[in-house]
């Protein structure tokens, strides 16, 4: 489903009621004033620039102050849902795959008054005048079908349009008219802003093809007898399983960001910003004291590194007794597969590499592996990591097997064991690690790149992205101090 941005009146409480509206360069005229209108013949900009345009419109009123904006989320982002940054991404929806540039502007509401009047005009025309000189039943019957269905249609796009974004900024500014009450009571309910949802996909399931159950019972022969002749990769969508975001789950991503925000404000030192947006995990291990940390996030590249932690991540999750009430757990193993996607079905949202090369040649060692062992997708996942993490890694795999072959399976063993090590600590330093790799992603990842991503439902990257741009975290959106003017009062 694509990003959607319908929302009603009281989906912005946590925004409006924060801020006052008092002139024209607030939060929400920066980000919602009336963009130039575009023909229909016009060619639709670059998507990487525009997006970053407008992105840094909004982010003008924002970050001018650092401690305003850490206010200002600690106010509204820290709730159960995190409204600001969906509110943003919905607008940018609606502005590169919409009509709602052309919709929400003068003559876009003359031209929506005249297509409902003249079809109700031609309606009563028909109505009065024109039934009485046909008598075929069949005739008046599809005339009235089609017209009532244009009104409806008429009807149906209107209340659409008064239950946007873009109107109830409009309302927030002409509070003091009846037009409010009015527009109000033909909006919709609210609706999902997007998924709310990432994809999940398994390195070990996969090779062991173990299969998630499917909700239509043919889509496994449709994808491996038909669509798989004609891309042999069209195989992994069989293994794609989507899980919910929880509310817990974004707390936990907002505290950590929100917690280096705060670490780079209170920094004097000019390159602690490149030391944030340039971690990747070894800001949390050496935190830890983890040994040897480096050689596990930095020194490696970072499509090596995803694999390495995935595996060993999955290795850690079965290898204990599930507690569903370790959220670190949750968290860790959740990101840990939502990268995995990314680096099977998205690569191009993360840094260059050879991702997929690893990907593949890890594959193969571990099928190699269960191969040998006489492991099939029958037996227990728990078995296979134990077997796994029973082999004998004093030597390096790289000296066994050279650097002919990619492969990552036997090196994250090594990974896990160290992590288990750790006992409690364990995800707490995983879940740390995954949110500063997450992080790392999203500030790499193009503009143009996130834009594409809204219309197939929105990714948890663009969300983080944005996040940390609001909360200067990333290089990509900086601003000087005393470059923007910005007014706003918070009640």
């Amino acid at each position: 489903m694509p990003y959607q941005s319908t929302t009603t009146a009281d989906a912005l409480p946590t925004t409006v009621d924060k801020l006052s509206f008092r002139t024209p360069s607030t939060v929400a005229d920066l980000c919602f004033s009336q963009p130039t209108p575009i023909s229909f013949n016009q060619q639709v900009p670059d998507v990487n620039v525009e997006f970053q345009r407008r992105t840094l419109k909004f982010l003008l009123a924002t970050m001018s102050n650092p401690l305003l904006i850490l206010l200002l989320f600690e106010g509204i982002v820290s709730g159960p849902e995190i409204r600001t940054v969906q509110f943003i991404l919905g607008y940018a929806y609606d502005v590169f795959y919409t009509k709602a540039p052309v919709i929400h502007t003068r003559w876009g509401f003359i031209f929506r008054a005249v297509s409902f009047s003249t079809t109700c005009i031609v309606f009563l025309c028909f109505q009065w005048f024109l039934k009485l000189r046909h008598k075929n039943w069949i005739d008046l019957s599809i005339t009235y079908v089609l017209l009532g269905g244009a009104i409806v249609i008429e009807i149906y796009a209107f209340v659409l349009v008064a239950s946007s974004d873009w109107t109830t900024l409009w309302l927030s500014r002409h509070v003091k008219t009846p037009l409010p009450k009015v527009i109000t009571f033909v909006q919709v309910g609210n609706k999902k802003r997007w998924s709310n949802s990432m994809a999940q996909i398994n390195l070990l399931s996969y090779c062991l093809k173990r299969k998630p159950k499917k909700d239509w019972p043919l889509q496994d022969w449709f994808f491996r007898s038909v669509l798989q002749k004609f891309d042999e990769n069209l195989d992994k969508i069989l293994y794609l399983t989507r899980e919910p975001i929880s509310d817990t789950f974004k707390c936990s991503i907002f505290k950590h960001l929100l917690a280096k925000s705060k670490l780079l404000m209170s920094s004097t030192e000019a390159s602690k910003l490149q030391d944030i947006v340039a971690s990747r995990g070894n800001l949390a291990l050496e935190e830890y004291a983890f040994p040897d940390f480096e050689v596990w996030t930095t020194k490696v590249e970072f499509d090596q590194s995803i694999l390495l932690w995935h595996i060993a991540t999955d290795l850690c999750y079965d290898h204990e007794p599930a507690d569903e009430g370790n959220e670190d757990r949750k968290v860790s193993k959740h990101i840990a597969d939502y990268m995995m996607y990314l680096l099977v079905m998205c690569p191009f949202m993360l840094p260059k590499g050879i991702g997929t090369m690893r990907f593949a040649d890890t594959c193969e060692e571990a099928k190699e592996f269960f191969a040998g062992r006489n492991i099939t997708s029958l037996d227990p996942k728990s078995k296979v990591c134990k077997m796994l993490l029973a082999i004998n890694t004093e030597i390096k795999p790289a000296q066994v097997k050279g650097d002919r072959s990619k492969s990552v399976l036997f090196d994250a063993c090594i990974l896990a064991s160290s992590l288990i090590n750790q006992k409690e600590k364990k995800w707490e330093i995983l879940r740390q690690v995954w949110i500063e790799m997450l992080a790392y992603a999203a500030g790499r990842c193009a503009g143009n790149y996130h834009a594409q991503q809204l219309r197939r439902g929105g990714e948890l990257l663009t969300h983080v992205w944005l996040l940390m741009a609001h909360l200067g975290l990333t290089d990509q959106l900086q601003i000087s101090k005393g470059h923007a003017r910005v007014k706003l009062i918070l009640s």
